[in-house]
């Protein structure tokens, strides 16, 4: 889900195993500093407060000089811009009584993303565009240090997130946090944990290095409305992904082995959501770290 420029691609994968200190369980609060096999790099709690129309942002998905929030939050995010389709739109899918249309869902920072009581809250509704009925989102991508597009290869981040004010379930309105490179995809994997609807149980997708594009489901079960925690710990040979404490997924196979770039992609999936479902999607906070065995 999400919008992508997607290439074929081949990867070579190393089977080799690296050794790592035991996981180290989560907690409620952002954590900072270091762990054992992994640097800290980003470590953001979104202790700002902007209103919806704060974020705007270039076809590079930089904030606007002239945005609201360009002073704070420039060199700390990147948004992908208003207009542009998720990786659905535009194209054939179903409405919720099934009947085949071409969706309209598309990104639009400046309707849907704001900061207010240390979140990040992402508003997902339906609005007219260009005389569509149309699903928004917004993809929000951490800044790296240094400049760096991807993380890695082999990292590990960690957040907490939540739905929230979701007027219908199913609501057809979609989450998926990921690391992707879509340079070389599917060859070189994606993760997508979680991934679905943001009213239904917490699932996700693992899609291994692979250019046949094979996908690994993930259910976990969790509430998507309870403050969950989501980890994802990545080493040469092996990829766990965590929900609060318990482990969901621990694979050895075809596991990436280049950089990926880690995003929160939010908005509609396969069906045109009823334009009046409305939800929003808050991530209470984010770390990430490189692997430094």
């Amino acid at each position: 889900m999400g919008r992508f420029w997607r290439y074929r691609g081949m990867s070579r994968l190393l089977p080799r195993r690296a050794s790592l200190a035991p996981y180290t369980p989560p907690v409620t609060t952002l954590p900072i500093g270091d762990l054992p096999g992994w640097t800290q790099i980003v470590a953001d709690d979104f202790n700002y407060n902007y209103p919806i129309g704060s974020i705007q942002s270039d076809n590079n998905g930089e904030l606007l000089v002239g945005a609201a929030a360009y002073a704070e939050l420039h060199d700390k995010f990147t948004f992908y811009p208003d207009g542009w389709n998720t990786t659905w739109g535009g194209k054939q899918g179903k409405d919720t009584s099934g009947n085949t249309v071409t969706l309209q869902t598309k990104y639009y920072p400046s309707k849907t993303v704001y900061f207010e009581n240390s979140c990040c809250k992402i508003y997902q509704h339906s609005e007219d565009i260009g005389g569509f009925m149309t699903a928004l989102g917004a993809t929000v991508k951490p800044k790296l240090p240094g400049g760096a597009y991807k993380l890695g290869p082999y990292g590990r981040y960690q957040f907490r997130m939540r739905a929230t004010g979701v007027s219908a379930s199913p609501s057809y309105l979609g989450w998926v946090p990921l690391a992707i490179d879509s340079a070389n995809w599917p060859g070189n994997g994606e993760f997508d944990w979680p991934e679905g609807d943001i009213a239904s149980p917490v699932a996700g997708n693992y899609h291994p290095a692979n250019p046949t594009n094979v996908t690994q489901h993930v259910n976990s079960g969790e509430d998507p409305f309870a403050w969950n925690i989501y980890t994802v710990e990545w080493i040469p040979g092996n990829l766990k992904w965590y929900c609060n404490s318990a482990l969901r997924l621990n694979t050895s196979d075809r596991v990436p082995t280049g950089g990926l770039a880690v995003l929160f992609q939010v908005g509609s999936m396969d069906t045109q959501p009823d334009p009046a479902v409305i939800g929003t999607v808050e991530i209470d906070w984010v770390a990430i770290w490189n692997y430094t065995p």
